[in-house]
């Protein structure tokens, strides 16, 4: 037999030896794996859509940009103009929780499922807070857009669906990834600690 061969033996019998050692760090990791789940539960993402009424200027400018074989940018400039500066900072106070302004930014996304509509994503630790903070960013860019400080002109925007469900992944499936996770981690530095106690064992036994 080889010499690696013996070597995974005795490693084997090592960790078997001590496998009340690498269950108890098992069970920590798992202990761990759960605690992250449960204080940094993973966020949900809730969505408010506003509908778009383009003025009949743009209507027409986009007409021709078709025929031309252009594209049509209202809809692109509406969705930088609904995650700007001033847009953010209006919903800042009506946001849930209280946050600072980097935080809404990187909390909050502008898409456009459709050329006449604008889709505002909020994420929060629970629903009621992604909730809030959608309708929060969709209520200040219609008011933003309909005032005369819009510097792309007054556009007629309307709420179509206020942010009423949160979607995400729950709990108990977070709870099983990273419990699952933390054993997977307990078990190889249980491994480590035990073969360490073991070799250093064997080498001493040998010694003498």
């Amino acid at each position: 037999m080889s010499d690696k061969a013996l070597d995974l033996r005795t490693s084997t019998q090592i960790v078997r030896r001590h496998k009340f050692l690498v269950g108890f760090v098992v069970v920590l990791g798992i202990l761990g794996g759960a605690a992250y789940a449960v204080l940094r539960p993973p966020m949900l993402t809730s969505t408010a859509l506003v509908a778009l009424q383009e003025p009949a200027s743009v209507q027409q400018s986009a007409n021709n940009n078709t025929t031309a074989g252009g594209t049509d940018t209202f809809t692109a400039t509406q969705k930088v103009v609904a995650g700007s500066y001033p847009v953010l900072l209006d919903a800042l106070p009506h946001v849930r929780p209280a946050m600072s302004f980097d935080e809404l930014r990187h909390n909050v996304q502008v898409g456009s499922p459709s050329s006449d509509i604008i889709s505002v994503n909020a994420k929060g630790k629970n629903a009621a807070d992604a909730e809030a903070t959608a309708n929060a960013v969709a209520d200040s860019y219609m008011g933003y857009v309909s005032s005369s400080r819009s510097p792309v002109g007054r556009v007629e925007a309307q709420m179509l669906e206020s942010a009423t469900i949160a979607t995400g992944r729950p709990l108990p499936a977070s709870l099983l990834i990273t419990g699952g996770f933390g054993a997977l981690c307990g078990a190889i530095v249980g491994a480590a600690v035990a073969l360490a106690f073991g070799w250093a064992d064997r080498r001493f036994r040998i010694s003498r």
